[in-house]
């Protein structure tokens, strides 16, 4: 996992200021992640697309979405977690301004290869999820866990023609 993050994206819990305590509740770091140099979008795509169409946007759509957030944020990197076909992930690396990565290994199945996707999106300087993706909102919780700021956790990619869609809700924890 942290292999892929460090010689690939030049991420690792020591720069990415995301090294925890034995226990969460015992970080008094709240909200000083600052994650790796670069993007993480989970890009549902196949059945989603057919089932959620309206509310994703198109692959260009997508690639003027990240292009921007790469110019917000200033990282020069972009990591996809998707299920999009090889064609459709080809198309939108042609259209984005910085470097893009997905994991894979044919010796993991579907699943294995989930578990590292989220794993390097909880590490990302800013996460951007599809809507009502239920992934989304197990990378948002861990990077709650690891305590990263609410602006770079919450968000979602809109579908296109709209510039400010509903957004996840944050689900933030309460350290008491």
């Amino acid at each position: 996992l942290d292999f892929f993050r460090s010689t690939y994206l030049s991420s690792d819990d020591s720069r990415d200021r995301t090294v925890m305590a034995a226990s969460f509740r015992d970080d008094g770091r709240k909200r000083r992640a600052l994650g790796g140099d670069f993007i993480c979008a989970h890009w549902r795509r196949r059945d989603f697309v057919r089932a959620h169409g309206k509310e994703l946007p198109s692959i260009e759509g997508t690639a003027k979405q990240l292009n921007e957030l790469l110019e917000k944020t200033g990282v020069s990197k972009i990591f996809l977690a998707t299920d999009a076909p090889q064609s459709e992930f080809m198309l939108l690396s042609k259209l984005l301004a910085a470097p893009v990565f997905r994991f894979s290994d044919p010796k993991l199945h579907d699943g294995a290869v989930a578990i590292i996707d989220q794993w390097i999106c909880a590490h990302a300087r800013l996460f951007i999820g599809s809507h009502l993706s239920t992934f989304s909102y197990r990378i948002q919780e861990d990077r709650e866990i690891l305590g990263f700021p609410v602006n770079a956790t919450f968000n979602r990619l809109c579908p296109d023609g709209v510039l400010q869609c509903e957004q996840p809700s944050k689900w933030t924890i309460v350290y008491e």
